[in-house]
């Protein structure tokens, strides 16, 4: 009787030790596809400013209200979902990858010569009109 009692709890044992292992893996998953994500919508950040330094008059403007895809390589995508028509300017950019959703939301203002980045936020919800790609 000892010997089944025994063989039971060893069996239990096992069968937790490898489910965790096993749910582990998706949560090491999960997390490198938000880095994946966040990097996405950072790169669209950076597209963002570098085209606002190069027209800061015009290129608010030019942004559809779907979104201004920017290809980073292939299959992966990010959106310029819009940038504010004057100073400070709050640039809005949405990533996914692999089911990871990254919405970003950034505060800058123009000075002489550069740009100074007041905030750099992720939003949890995003209620704008801008598609994923």
């Amino acid at each position: 009787m000892s010997v089944i009692i025994i063989f039971a709890a060893l069996i239990i044992l096992v069968s937790i030790v490898s489910t965790t292992g096993f749910y582990t893996r998706f949560s090491v998953l999960d997390y490198e596809n938000k880095k994946v994500s966040v990097g996405l919508a950072e790169a669209c950040v950076e597209t963002a400013l570098v085209n606002l330094a190069k027209d800061p008059a015009n290129y608010p403007a030019s942004i559809p209200a779907a979104g201004q895809q920017i290809a980073i390589e292939t299959g992966r995508t990010c959106r310029i979902c819009s940038v504010s028509a004057s100073s400070p300017y709050t640039i809005v950019t949405r990533a996914s990858y692999n089911k990871a959703y990254t919405n970003l939301s950034v505060n800058t203002s123009a000075g002489a010569s550069n740009y100074t980045i007041n905030s750099w936020d992720e939003q949890r919800v995003y209620a704008g009109s801008c598609t994923l790609p």
